[in-house]
């Protein structure tokens, strides 16, 4: 009688990010409630993302990019974080 050899799975990767100095001070500066209403504004203002604009393709925004990092030495920069100049509306391709 014929034998079916099973295919071993290989073991998953772990998709959980690890816990990092650098992505709690960004977890702290994004569960802030000035944040959230800083990228609402945003979003409502630069409905489209900058980058496909630039491209002549009109796309919508769903994520706010700093350009400029606001985590700098381990510390957040909030001057930095909240400046509307250090944004830009982006679409999930383009993010």
């Amino acid at each position: 009688m014929p034998t079916i050899n099973k295919i071993q799975k290989r073991p998953k990767k772990s998709t959980e990010h690890k816990e990092t100095d650098m992505r709690k001070l960004r977890h702290t500066f994004y569960a802030t409630t000035e944040w959230k209403k800083l990228r609402l504004t945003y979003l409502k203002e630069h409905p489209l993302c900058e980058e496909c604009l630039k491209k002549g393709k009109i796309t919508p925004a769903v994520d706010i990019h700093h350009i400029k990092s606001f985590v700098q030495k381990g510390a957040i920069n909030w001057e930095l974080g909240y400046n509307p100049d250090n944004l830009m509306a982006l679409c999930k391709d383009c993010h």
